[in-house]
């Protein structure tokens, strides 16, 4: 991603996070605290309302900060995982410049002057495509982190009218 002058990475998704979400951002900042040994924040844009979602929250212990409480720092980058800009499902003002989108909606944000997207509508999860970031850096998971993603996966593609993609049945199989 490029992370390497910063010296923090801020996760934010969209409003109500669900298991899609929070799986993702928890993927990437594994990635980033294994790979760059930086450290990471997840955000919680909203309350977090359905039963399973709080579950999955309590469980894997996610320490979320809500959005509305965030104090900027310098030399934080942003990444935008699961949403896109100005599309309507995320309050997130833009005091700081996002630095990277990570998504699989159909919904096109404004995605001009991002420096990394990574929008693959085609998929049926954003923690498909996260998985496959650790499984190609050979990044050791935690069992934490593989329940998320493969939580968040499932979830996603199952009984809903997205189809799985290629790319979501290998990450499951991995995972």
């Amino acid at each position: 991603l490029g992370l390497h002058p910063f010296d923090r990475v801020v996760f934010v998704s969209h409003v109500q996070p669900d298991p899609d979400s929070l799986g993702s951002m928890l993927g990437l900042a594994h990635l980033v605290e294994s790979t760059l040994a930086k450290p990471t924040r997840l955000t919680c844009d909203g309350p977090i309302s359905r039963a399973e979602n709080r579950a999955m929250v309590e469980l894997l212990q996610f320490d979320l900060e809500p959005v509305e409480e965030l104090t900027w720092a310098e030399g934080e980058a942003v990444v935008m995982v699961d949403s896109q800009p100005n599309t309507g499902r995320h309050s997130l003002g833009m005091e700081m410049p996002l630095y990277a989108v990570i998504d699989h909606h159909d919904t096109p944000g404004d995605l001009e002057g991002v420096p990394f997207v990574d929008v693959r509508r085609k998929l049926g999860a954003t923690c498909s495509l996260v998985t496959r970031y650790l499984m190609e850096q050979e990044i050791p998971l935690t069992k934490r982190v593989a329940t998320a993603l493969m939580y968040g996966i499932e979830t996603e593609v199952s009984g809903s009218p997205r189809d799985a993609a290629p790319l979501d049945d290998s990450a499951m199989q991995f995972l």
